[in-house]
């Protein structure tokens, strides 16, 4: 399960007391001195980067406090950047790609963006650009670029990934008890993947209900004007995280077809806020329910990154 958080905005599936509504259960002060609050016994711990690298970004962690996530170089003119992901558990280890590279390709890059499961099972995706030579004009190149959603099994074993069917997408997070994996692929704004310690994991596609298409045509865009005609209303979007319960959140982007065919006429770059605003969602698996997130009163726009396992029927939901 995602932890990766830039802001919080908490979400009660349910009712809490007053005095903690709002407020996470352990929440502590600010303060950096005794009492127990603070950062007092707060250890940071620079987890490295893999061999002939400059960065890495941990994008997750687990209740052993193993973390995953990518490595890479500066990049230049004549090296390219290469992305590896990883897997921290006191050591830095490479989780391999599932297809090495090849004539004509450039290496494929990888990132691991969720870890769960025991034995610990890791999600994320990899990417490559292949390109042949034009036949037209030999001294041209065409390119193509793809990118699959993978799954690294038993991540202490630093296994090569396996991709999670074949689909082209993204998978973005995990479930701790590492039964579910989500992100986008093949359509609709996110994807759920089951029984992802086999490589044939069944996906099922979100999409947004014909009534909350309806709902939408009566939301203002960021820049005031509405969209009338629900017809010219499209989603894009993914899932970022699952809990245990099948519980998914994500982030949907609403794009008004006529305003954006109005600013590809134009030289205006890019075509926000006119053309899409972004928000978040949350869609429960089995029962389908699926629900846009309430956007706090002043803002606009929000995006929903994780979700946490249920707690007296209550589930929290954070974000920006």
């Amino acid at each position: 399960m995602r932890t990766f958080i830039v802001c919080l905005l908490l979400v009660a599936m349910g009712s809490l007391p007053a005095a903690n509504a709002g407020k996470p259960p352990g929440a502590g002060g600010g303060g950096t001195g005794g009492g127990g609050t603070g950062t007092t016994g707060v250890v940071s711990q620079n987890l490295g980067v893999l061999p002939g690298d400059k960065y890495s970004d941990a994008w997750d962690v687990n209740a052993q406090g193993h973390a995953v996530g990518r490595s890479y170089n500066s990049g230049s003119r004549t090296t390219p950047q290469l992305i590896k992901a990883f897997y921290w558990n006191g050591t830095m280890h490479q989780l391999l790609p599932a297809t090495q590279s090849s004539a004509g390709e450039t290496p494929w890059h990888s990132d691991a963006w969720a870890i769960g499961g025991s034995p610990e099972i890791a999600v994320g995706l990899e990417d490559r650009t292949i390109c042949i030579p034009d036949s037209a004009d030999p001294t041209k190149k065409i390119c193509d670029y793809e990118q699959y959603p993978v799954i690294w099994k038993n991540v202490s074993a630093s296994p090569a990934a396996v991709r999670l069917g074949n689909m082209p997408g993204r998978a973005f997070g995990i479930n701790d008890a590492g039964t579910l994996a989500v992100g986008v692929s093949g359509g609709g704004v996110g994807a759920i993947w089951s029984s992802i310690s086999d490589s044939t994991a069944a996906v099922t596609r979100i999409y947004v209900p014909s009534s909350v298409n309806d709902a939408d045509t009566l939301v203002p865009f960021p820049d005031g004007h509405f969209q009338g005609n629900p017809a010219k209303i499209t989603y894009e979007g993914t899932a970022l995280d699952v809990n245990d319960d099948g519980v998914v959140i994500g982030t949907l982007t609403t794009i008004d077809q006529d305003a954006l065919a109005a600013c590809l006429a134009t030289d205006v770059r890019p075509c926000v806020p006119d053309v899409s605003y972004s928000r978040s969602y949350i869609y429960i698996s089995g029962s389908e329910f699926f629900k846009v997130l309430p956007t706090p009163v002043g803002h606009k726009e929000t995006s929903a990154y994780a979700v946490s396992n249920t707690t007296a029927g209550n589930v929290y939901v954070a974000g920006w």
